[in-house]
């Protein structure tokens, strides 16, 4: 099969190497860029990263001996949730010990299975994209939570994209999704990484399967 893989930055995406470790020929394209933020990371007993651009961030973090995040911290506390297989191997590849996945890799999941370890009292910090929805919101209703914008996902520009050309199309987040949608013409098979990815095709009129790849 010929696949058709948005991607965010230039490095190539854990799903187009699945794709292609299966013998299928995949196409990348570049839809945007990763801009690194800067962050004060406020004291917290938790650390949630749902990507592997996070991860990075976290891991700039510790490079660079903020105050906010001296050196060895991590090795104390906080403790850090990831969203999936992928962001634990970006973690584990930064020298992050991660203390919770949850079972499947969603952000539903995630939300529904560390909320109820969770006290009052405990401090969540996530670390997210400044121009992505917070999917982890009702975690405040549970603990003392607060999302830190870490990086921003910056559009690139895109020349036509005629999806007739393709077997498939598989999506890893929700500006990928917008971002091609835009600049495309004919159609094809679309694929969603997970629930938010597939909410987007759904709402610009795509089908989709279920993702078969986790983050």
């Amino acid at each position: 099969m010929r696949w058709l893989v948005p991607r965010i930055g230039d490095a190539e995406s854990a799903v187009a190497a699945r794709l292609r470790a299966e013998g299928n020929e995949v196409v990348e394209v570049t839809v945007g860029r990763i801009v690194r933020l800067p962050v004060v990371l406020p004291p917290c007993d938790w650390l949630v990263v749902t990507s592997r651009h996070a991860v990075r961030a976290l891991a700039g973090l510790r490079r660079t001996g903020r105050p906010s995040l001296p050196e060895g911290a991590l090795a104390v506390g906080p403790r850090v949730a990831v969203v999936g297989p992928a962001t634990a191997a970006a973690a584990a590849a930064a020298g992050v010990s991660v203390a919770f996945r949850p079972s499947r890799s969603d952000s539903a999941t995630l939300l529904a299975e560390l909320g109820p370890r969770l006290r009052p009292t405990d401090r969540v910090v996530r670390l997210k994209a400044r121009n992505a929805a917070d999917s982890l919101a009702a975690l405040a209703a549970v603990c003392d939570y607060t999302a830190v914008d870490a990086y921003e996902n910056v559009p690139v520009p895109l020349g036509p994209i005629d999806l007739s050309a393709y077997d498939a199309a598989y999506f890893t987040c929700s500006s990928s999704v917008e971002r091609v949608l835009a600049v495309a013409t004919g159609k094809t098979v679309c694929h969603a990484i997970g629930p938010s990815t597939q909410a987007t095709l759904d709402r610009l009129g795509q089908g989709a399967g279920a993702g078969a790849f986790e983050s």
